[in-house]
């Protein structure tokens, strides 16, 4: 996982910068992909960050094929939302066929702009019994920003000079009351292990991809790979957009609002790579591994300002006329 300066890219509508940093923990799970033309003919961007669990093979499997899968439905051209909410399931899908998803996780020649560690080759076959991994994804296209999660990976939002901090994601952890109730519906339970909720014990997410000992085929899944869907215009104020994994925001812990106001701080006067450095350093976790993307959007990519509303022509006696009927 990489240590050094993060890894920027740009077109005529933003700039992108990816960076992780690796805590004390050898366990190196998390993942990430970053695609600036997804397809050569839509304009369609592509950002996704996996955290895995149980081991690395998932995240990697998901950074490796997750966006081919959205590329080849049916439905990327026109349905894009529908499309990425069902490559979601493709996923477990696929992972549920046969053993080749274990060599998809590790091609030949496993590449450099994952920024995770390939993992050791597998002592089991099979589907993911134990290994998981969150994910959000952010898709651009044209005027448009859509984000599909599940787990508890943020995508965050600045707007207004960073007054405004979005969060578009949604997070599937047990402390939710719709989360947990779901759990428990399908037969699951929530058990407190120091201190901390987790679906019977072992897991802290309520949804994620793999982690196939919580999705029997007997019976309903405890834990699913649904996703929540969110759009988003890119609107006349809109800055940037913060994608990272939990540790990111858990290990300062860091809020939405003060990451978008440090962004915009240190924006005008430091590159975008230099600012996902900067944010990567300040969050620098002791244990934890860290991985943040940082896209800003350029003028281009925004929606005009809206026009100010006409003005009236009518007198005061008249608005007090009117507004007397």
């Amino acid at each position: 996982m990489g240590q050094g300066p993060s890894v920027s890219h740009e077109n005529s509508t933003i700039e992108y910068a990816a960076g992780s940093r690796k805590g004390s923990n050898s366990k190196v799970e998390n993942a990430h992909r970053t695609i600036l033309d997804l397809d050569g003919s839509s304009s369609t961007s592509f950002f996704g960050v996996y955290d895995g669990h149980g081991g690395a093979d998932v995240a990697l499997y998901c950074a490796n094929n997750f966006h081919r899968v959205l590329v080849n439905d049916g439905d990327y051209k026109d349905n894009l939302d529908v499309a990425l909410k069902r490559a979601f399931t493709r996923m477990d899908e696929q992972m549920d066929q046969n053993d080749d998803w274990r060599t998809l996780a590790n091609p030949p020649g496993f590449g450099v702009k994952l920024l995770c560690f390939p993992s050791t080759p597998p002592l089991v076959q099979g589907p993911p019994y134990v290994e998981g991994s969150t994910a959000c994804v952010v898709l651009i296209r044209g005027n448009q920003i859509i984000i599909g999660n599940v787990g508890d990976s943020c995508c965050v939002l600045s707007r207004d000079d960073g007054r405004q901090a979005i969060v578009l994601s949604t997070k599937h952890t047990p402390e939710d009351k719709d989360e947990r109730s779901s759990i428990e519906n399908a037969g699951g339970q929530i058990l407190s292990v120091g201190g901390a909720d987790l679906v019977n014990g072992i897991l802290p997410w309520t949804r994620a991809i793999g982690s196939f000992r919580f999705k029997p085929p007997s019976a309903g899944h405890i834990v699913t790979c649904t996703p929540d869907i969110h759009i988003e215009d890119i609107t006349h104020d809109t800055e940037y957009l913060l994608v990272a994994n939990r540790a990111f925001w858990d290990t300062t812990p860091i809020s939405s609002e003060m990451a978008v106001q440090y962004v915009r701080q240190l924006s005008g006067t430091y590159s975008v790579a230099s600012m996902c450095d900067r944010l990567l350093n300040l969050c620098r976790s002791p244990v934890d591994n860290l991985t943040l993307i940082l896209v800003y959007f350029k003028p281009s990519a925004r929606l005009p300002r809206p026009a100010p509303p006409a003005p009236t022509n009518l007198s005061v006696s008249e608005l007090h006329v009117r507004s007397s009927d």
